[in-house]
This record gives structure tokens, C-alpha cells and sequence, in this order.
């Protein structure tokens, strides 16, 4: 049987407004956890290199994503809901690609999860979390590019929706721009009405 190893990252967890994004992404080998590549954290990267890399992690690797939007983050709070995201991502791609992941006949489980951070949402699965795994490995690297392209094109789409908030550009976080707006237009069903810095504005 073979193993598998899933890599897992989420953006969108300090932003103002729009959902928090979760991707992970499948390997059959286990990849080493302090591996240097020159595909850097999602956020670090340029849009066009990001852009360029997107089809070909895409092409090459099967993944899942998965998001809670600002009504959930609202109602569970920012890390439950991160965390239901991060385990429906998982569910889904296991799911998806109809893997046997329990144990081999030995007793050795057959799935490791890999993690971006220091949180570790509670599981049956063997999960590691590595501090900035987003800059130090390249899968996870790979499912932060994945779920950041995701994510800025939704806000995009809601951009024309919305446009006063400027979220084309700073895809629901608290810049000056977007507070502005707030202050001027007010908070819409996709801000995140929970967060103490929006309170002032409710």
C-alpha cells in the first residue's frame, strides 16, 4: 500500500472581509520538512509569478480547497472556523481521489499531514505543524500559491460588486483605503463583523 502525505496552508486569516481559503495538496512521498526552494511563500511572490506557477501545481498534483466565509467566522470565531476548513480540506481530497489512508498490515499508518503554523486542528490523522512552512516547503509552498490565487480571485469577483472597498487590490484586508470605505459606506454581509477593529463601525 502506498503512503500518502498531505500539505496543508490557509490565507486570508487577517483580513477584514471575504472567507479564510484552505488548501492542501497530496503527495506519495514525504517530503523534508526544512527543504529550500526558490518558490517562496505565496506572499512574497510577485502576482505574475504566482499567476505563472498556479497551472503548473495544478497540472501536476492533485489538491482540495476548502473556506468558510465571514457569517461562519462569525458565528465560530476565526480559529474554529479556520480549522473546519482545514479538516473539510482534507476530507475532500481523500474523498475525491478514493484513497485508502487507515493502516498497512504492520500497523503503520498509510497518511502524514504536514501543516503551515503552529495550530493543529484536533484529528485521527498524524498531523506535524511547522512554523513559516510556507517559506520552508515547497508543498506547502505550493498549497499557499493555490489557496492565495483562490482567494484573490473571489474578492476580485466580489469587487465588482462592490467597489468602493477597493477589494481588487487589497482583497478584504484593513488597509487605509478599505477602512475608509468602511467609515464611509459601512460594513457589507462579507466583512467580518466579529473583529474588534470593525466594531467601532457597527
Amino acid at each position: 500500500m502506498k503512503k500518502y502525505c498531505i500539505y496543508t496552508d490557509e490565507v486570508g486569516y487577517g483580513a477584514w472581509a471575504g472567507p479564510v481559503v484552505v488548501c492542501s495538496v497530496l503527495s506519495q512521498e514525504v517530503a523534508n520538512a526544512q527543504i529550500k526552494d526558490s518558490i517562496r511563500d505565496s506572499k512574497s511572490l510577485t502576482k505574475n509569478a504566482r499567476y505563472k506557477l498556479l497551472h503548473v501545481i495544478k497540472q501536476k498534483h492533485m489538491f482540495a480547497i476548502a473556506w468558510l466565509h465571514a457569517v461562519d467566522i462569525d458565528k465560530f470565531g476565526l480559529r474554529v472556523a479556520t480549522d473546519k476548513a482545514i479538516v473539510q480540506s482534507w476530507s475532500i481530497l481523500l474523498s475525491r481521489y478514493k484513497l485508502n489512508v487507515q493502516t498497512n498490515l504492520f500497523g503503520e499508518r498509510l497518511l502524514d499531514i504536514v501543516i503551515d503554523g503552529k495550530y493543529i486542528p484536533k484529528t485521527e490523522h498524524n498531523v506535524k505543524s511547522i512554523i513559516n512552512g510556507d517559506k520552508n516547503n515547497l508543498m506547502i509552498s505550493y498549497a499557499s500559491i493555490i489557496a492565495k490565487e483562490t482567494r484573490d480571485a473571489y474578492m476580485c469577483e466580489l469587487h465588482k460588486i462592490y467597489k468602493e472597498y477597493s477589494w481588487n487590490s487589497n482583497v478584504g484586508y484593513g488597509t487605509i483605503k478599505h477602512r475608509d470605505a468602511i467609515a464611509a459606506y459601512g460594513v457589507t454581509k462579507h466583512h467580518r463583523k466579529s473583529y474588534k477593529p470593525l466594531q467601532k463601525y457597527i
